[in-house]
């Protein structure tokens, strides 16, 4: 009989080999540089998510504060608030007060980096046809949409319901819409407002 011989568990080599060690990292470098831009977008997916939930709840809360106070409603709209050291696009309420003149109802809602307002005609006319274009000093061009006493929103009921369009800040100029927008619609009747996103 021949007698079998093995090598003692603790002289086999343990551990991975430094040609492993290297494929395994490579490997992992790929992924991670295939996963980057898709991470990318998913930000910006979410930014402009953000945008959309805090301009419907601005402009839903314009229109609660227009009924149950039965004041007019001011909704200023940045598209550049130079308040905002990054210049951010940001909201803010304005209610009216006995002797006529507007106060801040609610603190400014500033948008995310990255989101702005078109300012195309066709792509926001509640910016171009249905608001008031301003200035101010302090926080440079800004539009002022109304909602009236009651709630509903300063304008015709025979015109089609306004809209403004969020989208990402580099295609603000855009003579098209990009494949990542927002756009917000008002009733001119009831004045609710609705999101619709591609």
């Amino acid at each position: 009989m021949k007698a079998k011989y093995s090598i003692p568990t603790f002289c086999r080599p343990c551990g991975f080999s430094m040609v492993e060690l290297l494929i395994v990292m490579g490997i992992l470098m790929l992924l991670v540089a295939v996963s980057i831009p898709a991470l990318s977008g998913m930000k910006r997916s979410s930014d402009m998510q953000v945008g959309a939930s805090r301009l419907i709840e601005q402009f839903q809360l314009a229109r609660q504060l227009a009924r149950v106070k039965n004041r007019p409603v001011q909704v200023r709209i940045f598209p550049d608030d130079k308040a905002q050291s990054d210049k951010n696009a940001s909201i803010q309420l304005y209610i009216a007060r006995d002797d006529g003149e507007y106060e801040a109802a609610e603190r400014k809602i500033v948008l995310p980096n990255g989101v702005g307002f078109s300012t195309s005609g066709g792509f926001s006319d509640l910016l171009t046809d249905y608001s008031q274009k301003t200035n101010d000093s302090k926080n440079g061009d800004f539009y002022i949409f109304s909602f009236r006493a009651g709630g509903h929103p300063n304008v015709s009921t025979t015109n089609k319901p306004p809209v403004i369009t969020l989208m990402p800040r580099a295609d603000v100029a855009a003579a098209q819409l990009p494949p990542n927008f927002v756009t917000l619609q008002v009733e001119p009747q009831t004045g609710r407002s609705r999101i619709y996103r591609p």
